[in-house]
């Protein structure tokens, strides 16, 4: 029998529809399976106009900090509230990673990148995340997950 843990990356942005994909590894694996659970959020890019250090002074230096220092805070505090939504489903806190990083190219493919150099068995997302008018602009996060993504398998919820 394997003994080695499942590792599962979830995506998580803080919108009730991200936080079903909680309640569905609850309901597939529940808790007492082995997993290796990676919960991940992606901190969004500010735009490079604000961001191009030549044209930038001190003043506006400053507020940018203070704008990346908001961003990781609400960061922390997603991670921490879905972390919490799966200990109290019983899963073991132990196994539960919490993980935020900067935006370096897109979403989906910092999301591809992390699931391949972490070597994961799957990835579990909701079809849509936090804002729907921004799928129907520039296209859904999962969508283009499902293009870059061919390694392992993405459980689309």
């Amino acid at each position: 029998m394997d003994n080695l843990a499942k590792k599962i990356v979830i995506p998580v942005d803080g919108s009730k529809n991200s936080m079903r994909s909680l309640d569905y590894l609850y309901l597939i694996y529940g808790p007492k399976h082995k997993l290796d659970i990676n919960l991940l959020y992606i901190l969004p890019a500010l735009p490079p106009l604000l961001t191009d250090k030549k044209t930038m002074d001190k003043r506006i230096r400053a507020k940018l900090k203070t704008v990346e220092k908001k961003n990781i805070q609400m960061a922390e505090r997603i991670l921490s509230e879905a972390k919490a939504a799966l200990v109290k489903k019983d899963f073991d806190e132990e196994s539960i990673k919490a993980v935020y990083k900067k935006v370096e190219m897109t979403t989906a493919r910092d999301i591809n990148n992390w699931v391949n150099t972490k070597q994961a068995d799957s990835v579990l997302l909701t079809r849509r995340g936090r804002s729907d008018l921004k799928s129907f602009f520039m296209g859904s996060v999962t969508q283009r997950l499902l293009e870059y993504h061919t390694i392992s398998p993405v459980w689309i919820v």
